[in-house]
């Protein structure tokens, strides 16, 4: 099976941007980014070699890996959400909670639906919505102002969420906005590249002005420096 020059373009271009973004996030320490990028980036390989055996594999490879990233970003939104409250606890009890919910409530949105396509649109939908809700919950009860990593990340993820949510929503009445998916997956992952970029670029900086030999983790710099010196 073969695709026009506009899917192909689109998936490269994900392939690329997913695997330089999981490299960086890598190197600077954003491991929940990290995890999200490398599976994202394995799971569109393998979606690629399931297209060469038909559509029906495909779909199965497609949609069973976009249900595992949403758990992933499940996850990232809750690291997130705790830096903006300064939280610093381990956050897997309540992260655990959240994709457990979101697990549940997709589980209930998917029975509900009436054919295919609506179970797998309506679930794409409200699990969009529900991190998107999660994420706004934490800009408003922030406690510290955001800096470029952060805002970075929250940025590709609301860019990502927005994109996703909004085609799935478009394609139930429009059946060409299938098109258009890679258009905010692709915005989201140029935010995350850069968010990973430029908080490796800080960090250097840090380094020269202070003179200090200082490696801070690149989720809480200052909380870490303090620790540090």
């Amino acid at each position: 099976m073969t695709l026009g020059f506009w899917p192909q373009l689109a998936w490269a271009t994900e392939a690329i941007l997913e695997t330089s973004g999981a490299f960086l996030a890598y190197r600077r320490k954003l491991k929940y980014l990290c995890a999200f990028l490398a599976f994202s980036a394995l799971a569109d390989m393998a979606a690629f070699v399931a297209l060469r055996f038909g559509w029906s594999p495909y779909v199965a490879v497609e949609w069973t890996t976009e249900a595992i990233q949403y758990l992933m970003l499940s996850v990232l939104a809750c690291k997130l959400v705790a830096q903006m409250l300064q939280d610093y606890r381990r956050i897997g009890p309540y992260a655990g909670k959240v994709v457990m919910l979101v697990g549940l409530a997709s589980g209930w949105i998917f029975y509900r639906g009436e054919t295919l396509q609506d179970r797998f649109l309506d679930t794409e939908i409200f699990a969009s919505s529900l991190l998107i809700a999660l994420i706004i919950l934490g800009l408003l009860t922030r406690k510290r102002a955001l800096e470029w990593p952060l805002l970075g990340q929250i940025a590709g993820l609301m860019i990502w969420l927005l994109g996703t949510g909004a085609c799935g929503a478009a394609q139930k009445y429009w059946p060409m906005a299938v098109k258009l998916y890679p258009i905010g997956e692709i915005l989201g992952l140029l935010c995350w590249n850069l968010a990973a970029y430029w908080n490796q670029w800080e960090t250097k900086a840090i380094r020269i002005e202070s003179g200090r030999k200082f490696e801070p983790t690149g989720v809480y710099r200052e909380f870490e420096q303090k620790r540090v010196m």
